[in-house]
């Protein structure tokens, strides 16, 4: 196996990883279904997507665990911050910039709170996820170029 076919399947892997976490599983068909039912809206799969890889792409840099990497633990709530972002609000350079920088918060938080909480055996579950959202919905609103998102609106009109 070639060094990109193991880069490849560690990714893949990480990737199914983070969708299973959401629900505590660690079952890859479970993570295909979730992955595609978010891809209902293409632009919230999209972000959501697009969050991992900024977030997993990070923790192998700063060389956090290659455990919990694969198995999505440092990564779930990041997707859950990008599929916030995506489903709320319109695409724009803008929005990438802020969902990049959100995906390297979450990711913070989460390593933060996990070196923090394990000490005493607790898990850090969604909390870095709710942080990061107020964190968006508390100064996002002073973005002038970020808006929402429209597309829900008139969804019959839409169908």
């Amino acid at each position: 196996m070639g060094k990109f076919q193991v880069y490849l399947k560690k990714f893949s892997d990480s990737l199914f990883g983070s969708y299973s976490q959401i629900f505590f599983s660690n079952n890859k068909w479970f993570a295909g279904l979730l992955i595609l039912s978010t891809f209902l809206d293409p632009y919230t799969g999209f972000s959501g997507l697009l969050a991992i890889l900024i977030t997993l792409i990070s923790a192998r840099l700063f060389g956090l665990s290659p455990v919990s990497i694969k198995s999505g633990y440092y990564s779930f709530n990041s997707l859950l911050v990008g599929l916030m972002m995506g489903h709320y609000y319109s695409f724009s350079l803008e929005f990438f910039v802020i969902l990049s920088f959100i995906s390297l918060l979450t990711l913070f938080i989460t390593a933060w709170l996990d070196s923090q909480l394990s000490k005493s055996g607790l898990p850090f579950l969604s909390l870095p996820f709710m942080l990061a959202v107020w964190v968006v919905l508390l100064s996002i609103r002073n973005f002038g170029t970020i808006s929402l998102n429209e597309r829900g609106i008139f969804t019959i009109n839409e169908m």
